[in-house]
């Protein structure tokens, strides 16, 4: 309810005169309100109260609460006990406590001892995005509205504890900061309730389904992109006027959705039956379905400690049939999951899921290590992410990102005890190799192309050491114990002496700082000092033979398709500059605007770099 009130909003009240309506004789005075005054005002209230007393009792709280911040109390003896229970139990009786709080915080903001705040919605996407404040860091990304684009968002929210996998409408109370530090906020923000959440469950087809906002890509479910800008899961797809399947409550787990995770249409919300099935309702039934015996939380369902291990669709081991059936997934094959296969070459099953959905990286270690193929391991961490193989001889790893740093070790050290014994550098860039003096011996094996081991013997960085296996040449191929690498130089698209790294055993390659999956570019096109290079490697790229490629940065592994849409971006950019050339107004802004409408919700981060984008290419056009 909004606070009504008929006097001028402030609160340094004076008593003229009590007559018929109080609320007409209150002046406004310089001095604090008096204990007396107050007295005054709770006698006339009881005495002559309006038939609707609200206004009355609002205005008797709003002068008790300045009485109180401006330092008074009331006195300690019989008139201040007797107006304290006056005004705590009879006055504020029946006032919702959000109601009287929010009137205190106008008191105070009227007192000038609370800055001004305001209350917004937010929209909150389910994956981070990597963005760049005083450093290089994970951004979530916010709007204010479904209509709008997203933004970075680099504050933190007060109370407000984000679980990536998840996406979120909540309400902040957002407050101005008087003078803040340099590279500070002039905001902050505070959360006031969570309004809605929706889980971006993994999950597999069933006959061909998928849960309602998604479609099924071969062996996974993704979200259907299909449906127009701004998809989320519960979204029901209408295409050409005709309404697409998606998978029921109680269908999902034959998917792989555990029943916490299920995914209501966006005009349902989840319950739970006694036995812990999940149902989809619609809001107005709530109230009288949890009446009933219903239940908001998934209800705990007693199992015995026998274990007699099965696995579930969500390749999920669970310690009995009665714990499977309580998470309400349907079974995959009794006993555990078999989820490496060391007696076959390629990817793993669950491999290509991660090209579309991101892994859970811990909040407590800051990094995720996954075997995606037979002793090759795949790592992702604060923003950045690499791969190191197992070779029966010692572990090869690739790069050392540096805000990955010592976590590097922890990874390997938490999935083998081989040594290491190779480093290989992709290219000489501190960022993705700055860590490597600091985690790795001086005895290893350093591997780079000549002209990135000439970078590196340049930079002279304790921290990046130098090559001792330098390799020239667009070819070179290492085996080393169970593995063989091919080295490839396809280009100085992005630095002298790049790397494409083959795994041909395996169908994995590696190319940093091409692309980021699913993103934007980074700025500039990678700060590419060649234009024209930078799209010719693309196509360079499609002909080598590689089903997922580990590309440095974000949160998703590559495929093919990944460096099309990024060649079809770059292309669409210079198309929108020379357009915004052509004309009589501003070309950057054409540019920058074009090309935002026409890939908003096909790649995300755009705002983070379009400027930096359309400013390459056009002055790449101007030179041509």
């Amino acid at each position: 309810m909004k606070l009504f009130l008929t006097i001028i909003p402030l609160i340094f009240l004076g008593i003229v005169g009590l007559q018929e309506s109080y609320a007409e004789d209150m002046a406004v005075v310089n001095s604090s309100i008096t204990q007396q005054e107050l007295k005054t005002m709770v006698e006339n209230w009881m005495n002559n109260p309006d038939e609707n007393d609200t206004n009355q009792r609002l205005e008797i709280m709003k002068a008790y609460y300045a009485f109180k911040e401006t330092g008074q109390k009331l006195s300690h003896d019989r008139e201040g006990l007797v107006l304290m229970n006056q005004i705590t139990k009879m006055v504020s009786f029946d006032m919702p406590r959000e109601e009287l709080d929010e009137l205190r915080s106008q008191v105070r903001v009227e007192l000038g001892l609370e800055t001004p705040s305001e209350t917004k919605i937010l929209y909150i996407d389910s994956k981070l995005v990597d963005c760049v404040g005083v450093g290089p860091q994970k951004c979530m990304n916010v709007r204010e509205s479904m209509d709008f684009s997203w933004k970075n968002f680099y504050d933190s929210i007060k109370g407000f504890d984000y679980v990536e996998g998840k996406s979120y409408k909540i309400s902040v109370k957002v407050t101005d900061v008087e003078n803040p530090p340099a590279d500070s906020s002039s905001k902050k923000y505070e959360l006031v309730e969570i309004l809605d959440t929706k889980s971006y469950s993994k999950h597999i087809p069933y006959n061909n389904i998928c849960a309602p906002g998604y479609v099924s890509l071969g062996e996974i479910c993704v979200l259907n992109d299909r449906c127009g800008p701004g998809i989320y899961p519960g979204k029901v797809c209408v295409m050409d006027g005709v309404k697409q399947p998606y998978l029921r409550p109680y269908q999902q787990g034959n998917a792989g959705i555990s029943a916490n995770d299920v995914i209501c249409t966006e005009d349902r919300q989840l319950l739970f039956k006694s036995d812990a099935t999940p149902v989809c309702v619609k809001p107005s039934s709530m109230d009288r379905l949890e009446k009933i015996g219903w239940h908001v939380d998934i209800p705990p369902i007693a199992c015995t400690l026998e274990y007699a291990p099965v696995c579930g669709v969500n390749e999920k081991t669970y310690g009995n049939m009665c714990a499977l059936t309580a998470d309400h997934v349907a079974m995959k094959n009794k006993g555990e999951c078999k989820a490496i296969m060391h007696d076959t070459f390629g990817l793993f099953e669950n491999t290509l899921q991660y090209a579309s959905i991101p892994p859970i990286v811990s909040e407590e270690k800051g990094y995720v290590v996954t075997e995606i193929a037979n002793g090759v391991f795949w790592l992702v961490g604060s923003g950045y992410q690499t791969m190191f193989l197992t070779t029966g001889e010692g572990v090869v790893v690739i790069d050392a990102p540096k805000p990955i740093g010592e976590k590097y070790l922890e990874a390997i050290n938490e999935v083998t005890d081989e040594p290491i014994t190779h480093m290989i550098y992709s290219h000489h860039h501190q960022d993705h190799t700055g860590a490597a003096g600091m985690i790795f011996s001086e005895d290893i094996t350093y591997i780079a192309h000549k002209d990135a081991a000439d970078l590196l013997v340049s930079d002279n960085d304790p921290n990046r050491p130098i090559p001792n296996m330098v390799l020239e040449g667009d070819f070179n191929t290492l085996e080393i114990g169970d593995k063989t690498i091919e080295l490839h130089n396809i280009g100085d698209f992005h630095s002298k002496g790049n790397w494409l790294i083959l795994l041909p055993q395996y169908e994995i390659a590696m190319l940093v700082d091409l692309f980021r999956p699913a993103e934007s570019p980074y700025r500039a096109f990678g700060v590419t000092p060649d234009i024209d290079l930078y799209l010719e490697t693309h196509d360079v790229l499609q002909t080598f033979d590689f089903t997922v490629l580990v590309s440095g940065h974000t949160e998703l592994l590559a495929t093919k398709k990944h460096v099309g849409t990024n060649q079809m971006f770059t292309q669409s950019i210079m198309d929108n500059a020379q357009i915004g050339l052509d004309s009589d107004v501003d070309s950057l802004e054409i540019c920058v605007n074009t090309s935002i409408s026409q890939w908003e919700g096909k790649l995300g981060n755009l705002d983070a770099f379009m400027v930096d984008h359309c400013n390459a290419m056009i002055e790449y056009l101007q030179s041509k």
